[in-house]
């Protein structure tokens, strides 16, 4: 298609969406027809984070199907403004040249760092901002959470710069499952965030008290505009925002003193 046919492809499925919500809600009272609310997570949002906003959805708005659906980071705003998603939590900053419809409501921010299991040895060679000591990162395996660019880019970059090398990856995976269990039974260190690590049972995963370059990432909803002010995504909106700040995502890690 030329530019102009790809633009008017994209209106028209985003009209056809609009249309489907609008339909729905028209109807419900009548025949008790079912709302569907797309919903795109990234692979630290299906952990389980917005349980408790989703348990209270359920309650608020019974005739409403919420369909989780994985977030694909490279296509998320295409998805988003082509109505494949109704909504997303992404990271994804906004060109209003490219994606003019499209609205960004931050949320919260996370911390990315390096993560290991509770009472891994590496707590007890550590001393904190004696970066020779960090040399000791290097003596143990490494996982790549590959799932999101995020994850693996500041771990190449931290590691490298910090270290003077790259650390031994022996597993890279796009699954955050697979990562936390290893993390849980091995020696392994890996970069996440505490968002992915909030909800892991079993043994604790907790930060490494390492001096390098740390980023903090905003997350937030991102939604086409014609939804604003549609009860459904306003009051999703609303207990999500109110879940993430009566739980805190920042947790204290048991640390040896340094």
């Amino acid at each position: 298609m030329t530019p102009f046919g790809e633009r008017v492809m994209q209106a028209s499925l985003r009209m056809l969406r609009g249309w489907e919500i609008a339909e729905a809600e028209l109807r419900a009272g009548a025949v008790d027809r079912t709302v569907v609310f797309r919903i795109g997570l990234g692979p630290s949002w299906r952990t389980g984070i917005l349980s408790p906003a989703l348990e209270a959805m359920r309650k608020l708005h019974p005739n409403v199907l919420i369909e989780i659906l994985p977030l694909n980071e490279p296509t998320v705003l295409d998805d988003l403004a082509e109505g494949r998603l109704d909504v997303a939590f992404a990271g994804n900053r906004i060109d209003p040249r490219a994606h003019p419809n499209l609205i960004r409501r931050d949320l919260t921010d996370i911390e990315i760092h390096v993560t290991a299991r509770e009472g891994h040895p590496v707590f007890e060679q550590l001393r904190y901002g004696d970066q020779s000591s960090e040399q000791v990162l290097l003596d143990y395996p490494w996982i790549a959470f590959t799932g999101m660019a995020i994850f693996w880019d500041s771990g190449d970059y931290s590691m490298t710069k910090r270290l003077g090398r790259e650390p031994e990856v022996w597993v890279s995976s796009s699954c955050l499952t697979t990562v936390l269990s290893l993390l849980q039974t091995t020696d392994s260190l890996s970069v996440l965030s505490n968002l992915a690590v909030k909800t892991v049972q079993g043994r604790r995963l907790v930060k490494v008290p390492v001096a390098m370059r740390q980023r903090s990432i905003s997350l937030a909803m991102i939604f086409r505009a014609e939804l604003a002010g549609w009860g459904v995504l306003e009051d999703f909106s609303q207990l999500c925002m109110e879940h993430l700040t009566d739980h805190t995502l920042v947790e204290q890690a048991k640390m040896p003193a340094f």
